[in-house]
């Protein structure tokens, strides 16, 4: 058993085909596009899901201190990683939770020298806001792993927001991956199975996330 944990992904959202779509195209044709995100960051809270989704699934899964904050106005989740902000997020509940949702998305992800294809599938009854009834943030600290994102200078005000107060997912055991072309020999190897074997069936949450924000 996985047990109960936090998980607090970070991604981006891409498609896996030579062409380049419209924008929002391959979300609304979401099977013919493979519409899905890039994960770039993926902590959770206990040691078992490391092992697990890492080994299996090869997600940047890692172990950190995190929370998620549900009140009556807002949403909230944090991400701490070695005593300093990596991520905070928040948004405005929906006034009306009224949108059935049932979807499916795909997960990719680099782990041993390949991109690893996953994919999900989730229903529930969810919030949604687009354009002025949006509101939310997305801050980035300072912790170098995620330095790259906090350069890609992202807009401060978001799109849409979702949020689900109940969910049913399923991850699917059917899985895909390539080896990844590089143009130079890179100076250090790809991340291996080594980050995975030694790892224990900890349950055990690190203290909750403390850094400003």
């Amino acid at each position: 058993m996985i047990g109960k944990y936090i998980e607090y992904s970070i991604a981006l959202a891409c498609v896996h085909r030579d062409s380049n779509p419209l924008p929002l195209l391959p979300f609304l044709l979401r099977g013919h596009y493979e519409f899905g995100q890039y994960v770039y960051d993926l902590p959770v809270s206990t040691e078992i899901s490391v092992k697990g989704g890492k080994g299996i699934w090869g997600m940047p899964k890692h172990q950190a201190s995190l929370d998620f904050r549900a009140g009556d106005e807002t949403v909230s989740s944090q991400y701490d990683l070695d005593g300093q902000l990596a991520a905070y997020v928040e948004i405005a509940v929906p006034r009306r939770l009224h949108v059935p949702l049932a979807v499916g998305a795909s997960n990719y992800c680099q782990f041993r020298g390949m991109l690893m294809k996953s994919t999900v599938y989730f229903r529930g009854r969810a919030g949604v806001a687009f354009g002025g009834g949006a509101k939310g943030r997305f801050e980035i600290g300072d912790h170098p792993r995620l330095a790259p994102l906090k350069g890609l200078g992202m807009a401060a005000k978001p799109v849409f927001t979702v949020y689900f107060p109940d969910a049913h997912g399923v991850l699917d055991d059917h899985s895909e991956s390539w080896f990844l072309g590089l143009d130079r020999t890179p100076d250090h190897p790809p991340e291996g199975m080594e980050s995975v074997i030694g790892l224990g069936l900890g349950q055990q949450w690190p203290p909750p996330p403390t850094a400003p924000h």
